[in-house]
């Protein structure tokens, strides 16, 4: 009776989210007189000076702070742990997120440990409530979204495992969109973040639990994103096309916030937590796979990516328009530079093993994703980025 994606169902959001060049000048109305914020970011952070920019901000307004920028790629529960503990040795308030998505879920992270004193791994199996303490997200890269998400992604290595934790607790009160934090964004960073972002959007809209609502932030996000990456990739300092990325980012992330994912993300994660694959670069690998797995169950549906991609569809059958989207987007991704497979990045030992195989078996996004999948069916997909 009704279409695969239906005007029926709910949307949540509660992050008031500040977008446009310069708006991190509203960092210090988010926050309250006397808190002492602490600021969690990276060394590239520093090393850009984007972080004397923000602490230009505070001092300026007046405010005391703390700077943890001791986050890695992928952030670990021990970086956690001791980003809290110097949380509470310095008498910290809100949790500043600067940077990607390592930083901005390392804040979130924080701000979880600090205020239910419980370690991250007690929230596998449990939503996270509302820590209580406030989170502003400030993203310097255009991919994942989590300033507008109530989702994080902290590894633990001893179980070589991507935790993918969820909950209310993890929406920030804030999100600030400054496109000129991303000015002189390296191109591989630009390409690797905005693969995640696109794939973000296809997930939501090809998502068994997408609504009207979803689909329309997600076939948006999609048209910023693919009229704007290839500029951004070759040239890092134009603030038009920036913004454009950056609001693609986040409207695929208000998207699968609430529609969730698909299959790409349950193989990603296993495939970065074992060979150390960038979240993004995983992400674009997968996706073709994945699309061509997908494409008997839900031709109709992705056949209307073509617009926002930029393709005539004419007259073509749903089938045949869905083939051509899928060697666009694989044509993309090759011009950027994300690489077709792991033994591009020199990764020669990859060997699809059972915990990986039990990852994404029990992994949310493959419960979400269109078409249903087998132990082994998922155990090719996995093959196929050799």
């Amino acid at each position: 009776m009704f279409s695969h994606s239906v005007p029926f169902g709910s949307f949540h959001n509660p992050v008031q989210i500040f977008f446009r060049p310069g708006a991190l000048s509203e960092l210090p109305g988010a926050l309250q007189a006397g808190e002492v914020p602490l600021i969690v970011t990276d060394p590239g952070i520093v090393k850009a000076g984007i972080l004397d920019r923000v602490c230009r901000v505070l001092d300026d307004a007046g405010f005391q702070y703390a700077v943890f920028a001791k986050v890695e790629s992928d952030p670990c529960v021990e970086t956690v742990e001791a980003a809290t503990a110097f949380y509470r040795e310095k008498g910290c308030g809100p949790v500043i997120g600067l940077g990607g998505g390592s930083s901005m879920d390392a804040a979130k992270g924080i701000a979880v440990a600090a205020s239910t004193g419980k370690p991250l791994q007690s929230f596998r199996q449990s939503p996270i409530p509302s820590p209580g303490i406030p989170l502003v997200a400030i993203p310097t890269t255009a991919g994942t979204g989590s300033e507008v998400t109530g989702v994080m992604v902290i590894s633990d290595p001893k179980e070589k495992v991507k935790m993918v934790l969820r909950g209310p607790g993890l929406f920030p009160k804030i999100g600030i969109l400054d496109a000129t934090l991303l000015e002189g964004i390296p191109p591989r960073v630009a390409a690797s973040t905005g693969s995640d972002a696109f794939v973000h959007a296809i997930e939501a809209f090809l998502s068994c639990k997408a609504t009207a609502v979803t689909d329309a932030l997600a076939l948006e996000a999609l048209r910023l994103l693919a009229s704007n990456i290839r500029q951004v990739v070759a040239d890092g300092w134009n603030l038009e096309f920036l913004h454009g990325m950056l609001m693609g980012s986040c409207m695929a992330g208000l998207a699968f916030s609430n529609a969730g994912l698909g299959l790409v993300h349950a193989l990603a994660h296993p495939v970065g937590a074992f060979y150390h694959v960038p979240h993004g670069i995983s992400c674009g690998m997968f996706l073709k796979p994945v699309l061509r797995f997908n494409l008997p169950v839900c031709a109709e549906k992705l056949s209307q990516l073509a617009l926002p991609l930029g393709l005539d569809s004419g007259r073509e059958n749903p089938v045949s328009v869905s083939k051509r989207i899928i060697e666009n987007l694989a044509e993309l991704f090759d011009e950027i530079g994300i690489p077709q497979n792991l033994r591009e990045l020199g990764i020669a030992d990859y060997q699809v093993n059972d915990a990986m195989l039990d990852d994404a078996m029990g992994a949310v996004p493959r419960s979400l994703n269109v078409r249903k999948s087998s132990r082994e069916e998922l155990r090719a997909l996995f093959e196929a980025v050799r």
